[in-house]
């Protein structure tokens, strides 16, 4: 693992329960994400520069052992996942607060794209060829169609939502679906696993259409053009 950074939980990223919430977990998780491609020079920034690419994330999840609380300082490292494609980068993320071994383990899925032709990038075109490190990350989940979902509201896509992949940005889609629940929900709902795969991409003026549903432990939330943007599953702790 490499010692990425610290950061020090806000009042303003913590809920009622002076917990941090899902989005700002999902921020920490994309911020760790481009500082470890950055010790590498091979973050947005550069491989646009050299490559004409950019990462794009395809999967996350995070598993909570502990949720850190306002004004705890939390180590941020990362590493390389094991994992066997020419095309996939698995980084492996451990938030922690200081002193403490509980934590938020993560892991997201990333891909290069060209920008011109958006065809994925083999990872040796962009020479992001560091040694892994095994893990005991066993993969993504893979998930069966639902069909009992019910729509529980839209937004229009604005400038705000957007990052400098001109796209909706990864973390604001958690945003985006928590915001289906009300507030008495989310102090009730304790998280003990998040998953969210990104199917398409998402831009400004676009209408998105919020559908959840819930079975046992499990919440499941599909975010919807025309075509499915995002899926996301959250089970709860029992």
């Amino acid at each position: 693992m490499i010692k990425l950074y610290d950061k020090k939980i806000e009042y303003g990223m913590c809920d009622t329960n002076a917990c941090i919430k899902p989005v700002e977990i999902l921020k920490i998780i994309e911020a760790a994400v481009a500082s470890f491609f950055a010790v590498y020079s091979k973050d947005n920034l550069t491989i646009k520069k050299e490559y004409q690419a950019l990462w794009l994330f395809t999967k996350t999840k995070y598993e909570v052992e502990r949720l850190p609380l306002w004004n705890e300082e939390v180590h941020v490292e990362a590493c390389r996942a094991s994992f066997d494609s020419k095309l996939v980068a698995v980084i492996e993320i451990y938030i922690h607060p200081k002193d403490q071994a509980e934590g938020i383990h993560a892991w997201v899925e990333c891909t290069a794209a060209s920008i011109a032709t958006r065809k994925l990038l083999r990872l040796s075109a962009i020479d992001f060829t560091i040694a892994e490190e095994k893990t005991g990350f066993i993969g993504f989940s893979k998930w069966e169609r639902i069909e009992d979902y019910e729509e529980v509201y839209q937004l229009k896509v604005t400038a705000s939502y957007l990052d400098y992949s001109r796209h909706v940005n990864n973390a604001e889609y958690v945003r985006i679906l928590m915001d289906s629940f009300s507030l008495k929900e989310i102090e009730q709902i304790s998280i003990k696993t998040l998953e969210i795969h990104y199917l398409k991409e998402s831009y400004e003026q676009d209408e998105l259409h919020i559908f959840r549903t819930k079975q046992e432990q499990q919440y499941c939330f599909s975010l919807q053009t025309d075509l499915p943007i995002v899926e996301m599953r959250m089970e709860e702790e029992k």
